[in-house]
């Protein structure tokens, strides 16, 4: 009876220890359940941070191109190129001694850089309505990232579209800027020795009346 009641207390016990180990488990999986959200929660901040990291450096970039462009003055650059046309008209109709090779070669380069001048003013405005279009291009895709309103793959492709065509665009700023600042440096390098030049055949022309 005593053996009996010991080989009951045991299966009882044993059943115990098999509830305890199954509400163990129980436990253990609704932590996970409960956890799962948090986890790729958590990926997909982490995503989402990188996501955003990549439109803030393209924006980044559009802001550099986008300054260099607002740096250009385009008023006194056209004032420049009025200034070499009606200088150079001037000595064109009162110069008439022999020309020096040195002049020459110095009013040829003058003179040729006031289309360079027009045509790259020209582009000016275009740069400036194709900056705009990619700041709004970003901001929109940074919003919609933020509101999980785009899947990844269709976030990468426009991403990516976006990279190329910025990347382009700064570069090809940069090359205008460089080439529209040499010839800006070239005309205040030149123009006051077209300036004196001008001053003398005035003074010649001022004798000639007297």
């Amino acid at each position: 009876m005593v053996l009996l009641y010991r080989m009951r207390l045991q299966d009882i016990q044993g059943l115990i220890s098999c509830d305890k180990i199954k509400m163990k488990n129980v436990s253990h999986l609704l932590f996970l359940l409960l956890s799962l959200p948090f986890i790729f929660g958590s990926c997909r901040d982490n995503e989402t941070k990188e996501e955003i990291s990549s439109i803030d450096s393209l924006y980044r970039a559009v802001l550099s191109a986008d300054s260099l462009i607002r740096y250009v003055d385009v008023e006194k650059i056209s004032g420049y190129k009025e200034e070499i046309v009606t200088n150079m008209g001037y000595i064109q109709k009162n110069f008439n001694d022999s020309m020096t090779n040195e002049l020459r070669i110095l009013l040829t380069d003058y003179y040729a850089i006031r289309k360079p001048l027009r045509v790259l003013l020209s582009r000016t405005e275009f740069y400036m309505q194709e900056l705009n279009y990619s700041k709004e291009q970003l901001q929109n895709l940074k919003h919609d990232i933020e509101q999980g309103t785009i899947e990844k793959e269709q976030f990468s492709k426009h991403l990516e579209t976006e990279n190329q065509a910025i990347s382009g665009l700064v570069k090809e700023i940069r090359q205008y800027t460089d080439v529209l600042n040499t010839k800006i440096e070239f005309f205040i390098r030149t123009n006051p020795s077209i300036l004196e030049l001008i001053r003398k055949l005035k003074e010649e022309k001022e004798s000639i009346k007297d």
